[in-house]
């Protein structure tokens, strides 16, 4: 993918929770205490580094030299 200029992810979505937990009860990540799902701040800040390397990405703000593969 990386010789077609194909950008890979850094950062992964990692299976929480604190996701599946919305839902359930309503609401978003943002509004769970920690009693309904657990660590929902890691999962907060899991998906906004998610959401900040997406948005660099299409925006081009990450080179592609930037840009490697974890696979």
């Amino acid at each position: 993918m990386r010789e077609n200029g194909i950008p890979l992810l850094r950062t992964a979505l990692v299976e929480r929770s604190a996701y599946k937990a919305p839902f359930r009860l309503g609401g978003t990540i943002y509004d769970l205490k920690d009693r309904e799902a657990n660590n929902p701040a890691a999962a907060v800040d899991n998906a906004e580094a998610f959401a900040q390397e997406i948005r660099d990405v299409l925006i081009g703000t990450r080179s592609r030299n930037e840009v490697k593969s974890y696979a």
